[in-house]
C-alpha cells in the first residue's frame, strides 16, 4: 500500500516537472518573439537619445540681432489726460558716424513712428509748442557715438544690452517734459542691434515695434 502510494507520488511530481518546464518553453518562445519584434525599436530609440545629447544649440547673428532691451524711470507723479496736445522735436548730437542723410531720414521716420504711437493712444500734435501740455525729445545713437557710460550719466538711465561682436547696437532716448513746468516727467530708453540687411519693410516694422515697446511703459500708467 505504503508503496503504491509512493509510486503515484513520483508519477505526479514527474507530471508537474514536465508541464512546468512547457510552460517555461511557452514563456520563453514568446519573450524571445517580443525582443526581435522590439528591438529595432529599441535600438532606434536609444540612438536618438544619445544623439540629442550631442546637440548643441547655438545663438547665431539673427537671434541675437532681434534682442531688445528697454527701461523708463517716471521723474514726476504728473499724468497727461487723452486728448492733450504735445510737440516733438529731435535731438541730434553733435558728431555722429552716419551720413548726415541717413541721420535726417532716421530721425524723420522715427518721429513719424513716435507720433503715430501718441495719436492712437489719444493725444494731438500741435506744431507750436507754446500751446502744447507736453513735449517729446528724442535721440538717435550708436554705441560707436554714444556708449552706455554716457548714456547713464546724461540721461540718466540705459536699457543695458549687452554687446554682441560683429553687431552694432543703437540706442533710443525719449523724454517727455511738461510744458508747464519745464520738468521732465518721464524718461525712457531701448536698445537693440542694428539689421544691417533688412529689408524697407522689415526696418519699418521693426521701428514700430520699438516705438511701440518702449512708449508703452509710458503709456501703462495712465
Amino acid at each position: 500500500m505504503y508503496i503504491l502510494l509512493q509510486n503515484k507520488l513520483m508519477v505526479f511530481y514527474t507530471l508537474a516537472i514536465v508541464y512546468v518546464n512547457i510552460a517555461l518553453l511557452a514563456y520563453y518562445d514568446a519573450l524571445k518573439e517580443f525582443v526581435n519584434m522590439h528591438s529595432v525599436k529599441i535600438l532606434f530609440l536609444f540612438a536618438i537619445f544619445i544623439l540629442s545629447g550631442c546637440v548643441q544649440v547655438q545663438e547665431n547673428n539673427e537671434s541675437r540681432v532681434s534682442n531688445l532691451a528697454v527701461t523708463s524711470v517716471w521723474d514726476e507723479p504728473t499724468r497727461f489726460r487723452a486728448g492733450s496736445e504735445y510737440s516733438i522735436s529731435p535731438q541730434h548730437l553733435e558728431k555722429v558716424s552716419n551720413k548726415t542723410g541717413e541721420i535726417k531720414l532716421a530721425y524723420q521716420r522715427y518721429a513719424e513712428g513716435i507720433k503715430s504711437n501718441l495719436n492712437s493712444n489719444g493725444y494731438q500734435e500741435v506744431q507750436d509748442a507754446n500751446s502744447a501740455a507736453f513735449h517729446v525729445r528724442f535721440v538717435l545713437a550708436l554705441s560707436e557715438d554714444l556708449d552706455d557710460q554716457t548714456i547713464s550719466e546724461q540721461f540718466g538711465i540705459t536699457p543695458g544690452l549687452q554687446d554682441s561682436q560683429g553687431l552694432n547696437k543703437g540706442s533710443i532716448l525719449i523724454s517727455i517734459t511738461d510744458a508747464n513746468t519745464g520738468q521732465r516727467v518721464w524718461h525712457g530708453a531701448i536698445q537693440g542691434f542694428v539689421q544691417e540687411d533688412a529689408t524697407d519693410d522689415e526696418r519699418e516694422q521693426r521701428r514700430n515695434y520699438v516705438i511701440n515697446m518702449v512708449l508703452a511703459q509710458f503709456h501703462k500708467s495712465h
